[in-house]
């Protein structure tokens, strides 16, 4: 199978966009971003966490409330009114944007539930630990969730 055909398969068009702009990307730049770019994250985050003293990070996982499915596939959405850039890539920046430089640097993160909108949509919170960290970070996500309490099921599903 080829990225081609992976991303043929991809029916959204923003992952499909960002797929694209994957393409791009040459075998020397992911190299030097693996061994050059990476590992300075690796160490600002290593540095943050021990500068601070503290065991993880918590933050909401997106910073919007779920996007409704729109069919036409604008990718458009906002933050508090302001249209966000990217045209049909935009929806898939915002949706990854507090979760992306973790993933990217290889840290341990999680999701956990966090209640619902108003309109009945869930939320959660990202909690982000050190490198290495797995396990402990799983067990403050456990705690967390024990204060939080279970999420309640979506509208009409109970």
């Amino acid at each position: 199978m080829t990225w081609a055909d992976v991303q043929a398969q991809v029916k959204s068009p923003d992952v499909q966009g960002a797929l694209a702009a994957a393409r791009g990307v040459t075998r020397e730049a992911y190299e030097r971003a693996m061994q050059v770019y990476r590992p300075r994250m690796q160490r600002l985050y290593a540095d943050y966490f021990r500068r601070l003293g503290v065991d993880g990070t918590i933050f909401p996982t997106v910073p919007v409330p779920a996007p409704l499915i729109d069919p036409s596939f604008s990718g458009a959405i906002s933050i508090n009114g302001k249209p966000q850039p990217g045209g049909p890539a935009a929806e898939f920046s915002v949706t990854i944007r507090n979760t992306d430089a973790d993933s990217v640097a290889g840290i341990p993160g999680i999701s956990v539930p966090a209640g619902m909108t108003r309109s009945g949509l869930p939320v959660g919170v990202e909690l982000d630990g050190p490198l290495g960290s797995d396990a402990r970070l799983l067990s403050i996500g456990l705690a967390v969730e024990a204060v939080l309490g279970p999420a309640p099921p979506p509208p009409g599903i109970g």
